[in-house]
């Protein structure tokens, strides 16, 4: 969400707030974000817990685009503390339990189907680039986050719904899904395709219809 002010057409100040960023702000007045947010920037130091400026610099963007990094805590609503509790697929994760110590595996599904893991705080290396998985922080300050992505995946299913103009909604699903595979395969790249594979040029298909 950007959030800007203008003087005499021209943007005087932009600030560029996630949505939880933008709900904290309106209820404090204070424009902040964790670290498992602005991770996502892909213009923050994950490590160092800070905006990379040069980098947004040379892009032609505003060194403080983005709102300040903290703790979570953004200030009080009504006598009611108030924190941007961060990314939800990673908060997710903790309430599952998911940590380094026990190596597990957490499939989190939404609009967007997500795979992640957990490994311990520390440097990245060119291996991890090439694995092509987005990593970022974990809410333990001593964990770091892998992660790899289904762009559209509860997304597909409101497409199809859209694409067939069923009014019965969510429930034909229930209704008529078979239980055993039928030979068809759905490519599910309706938008591209996200970590580990990225190609924003990938489509959707059906196979063997």
């Amino acid at each position: 969400v950007l959030a800007y002010t203008a003087h005499k057409g021209c943007v005087a100040h932009l600030q560029f707030l996630p949505a939880a960023s933008l709900a904290a702000w309106f209820l404090t007045g204070n424009m902040v974000t964790d670290i498992t947010l602005a991770a996502r920037t892909y213009a923050c130091d994950i490590f160092k817990e800070r905006y990379e400026k040069k980098l947004l610099e040379r892009r032609g963007l505003p060194s403080d685009i983005f709102p300040e990094i903290t703790r979570g805590y953004a200030g009080k609503w009504k006598g009611i503390r108030v924190f941007v509790a961060g990314h939800d697929h990673v908060c997710a994760a903790v309430a599952a339990g998911i940590s380094r110590e026990n190596g597990e595996i957490f499939l989190s599904l939404g609009t967007t189907g997500v795979m992640m893991g957990c490994i311990p705080l520390g440097s990245l290396t060119q291996g991890d680039y090439e694995s092509g998985y987005a990593f970022g922080r974990h809410p333990d300050r001593q964990q770091m986050t892998w992660m790899g992505a289904v762009q559209s995946a509860g997304a597909s299913i409101d497409w199809i719904l859209e694409q067939t103009g069923t009014e019965e909604g969510y429930g034909v699903f229930g209704r008529s899904v078979c239980p055993e595979p039928v030979g068809i395969l759905y490519y599910r790249y309706l938008n591209g395709s996200g970590p580990p594979q990225f190609c924003h040029e990938a489509g959707g298909a059906f196979l063997g219809l």
